[in-house]
């Protein structure tokens, strides 16, 4: 089955994630014959940002799009992840950003999990994700704004073994049902929810937003029960309050968002 990647690069990120999660993008052992990178207002350069990319790809395996708009409404996840799908030329896809590093079959099982369960894509409403750990570094020095500290997982040797990344401290989250940071759909299943809901903009909703308004719509969530992703600590605007009061304010949440679960 052809499927199509959507990647994200995004402000609060520095050069050093982007590499790790490339590496693990290099080494699936299921590739896309699309590959979408899609900048968001980041404060590198375009030729710094593919001097990154091409330690470990051809840069004409991917299709660049650099959007250095300065427009604060669109610093979000919904609408740099929106931009991303709409640009991939297959219906079916898989989501990637660059604070992942991905297990190398991460790709494969996601896919193959998609593929069961759409009769091989030709029922497109389904939703495949899978485990995910967010990792602390080390040495706690970090605080939320200015965590990269690469240099604590590099005596792991993940880059043999992904899963030695289980020996940091952090949370494994199981719940990727309610709010998973990456996962095989598509654009078909996005478009039956008008995409993420671009009003949220604020840090830590739109995720779960989409994947309620997916349910609404009997779109179908599968979770395979494996940590196949490690989400590197960044910086982001944590508003709660703010981002509870958009979620709340949504025109297209009123009166269906008093499930919420935190």
């Amino acid at each position: 089955m052809n499927f199509s990647l959507a990647y994200t690069f995004f402000q609060t990120l520095s050069l050093g994630h982007l590499e790790r999660s490339l590496y693990s993008i290099s080494r699936q052992t299921k590739l896309p014959d699309d590959m979408v990178f899609f900048d968001n207002n980041t404060t590198f350069s375009e030729d710094v940002i593919k001097l990154t990319v091409a330690k470990h790809f051809n840069l004409s395996q991917w299709r660049f799009y650099f959007s250095k708009h300065g427009d604060t409404r669109k610093t979000s996840a919904s609408w740099s992840q929106n931009q991303a799908i709409k640009l991939t030329v297959n219906d079916v896809l898989i989501l990637a950003r660059a604070d992942i590093i991905y297990e190398f079959s991460c790709f494969g099982a996601l896919l193959k999990e998609f593929s069961l369960h759409s009769n091989n894509g030709i029922n497109p409403l389904h939703f495949v994700t899978c485990h995910v750990k967010h990792m602390d570094y080390f040495n706690k020095s970090y605080t939320f704004e200015t965590a990269d500290d690469a240099a604590d997982l590099e005596p792991l040797k993940w880059r043999d073994d992904v899963q030695r990344l289980t020996a940091t401290t952090g949370r494994n989250f199981t719940e990727t049902h309610l709010d998973a940071v990456s996962f095989c759909t598509t654009k078909a299943a996005m478009a039956a929810v008008d995409w993420y809901d671009e009003s949220l903009q604020s840090w830590g909703m739109w995720q779960q937003s989409l994947q309620m308004d997916m349910r609404e719509k009997g779109i179908a969530t599968h979770v395979i029960p494996e940590t196949l992703m490690f989400h590197m600590q960044h910086g982001a605007d944590r508003n709660t309050a703010r981002a509870m009061n958009e979620f709340n304010s949504s025109p297209r949440r009123s009166g269906i968002r008093n499930n919420f679960i935190p």
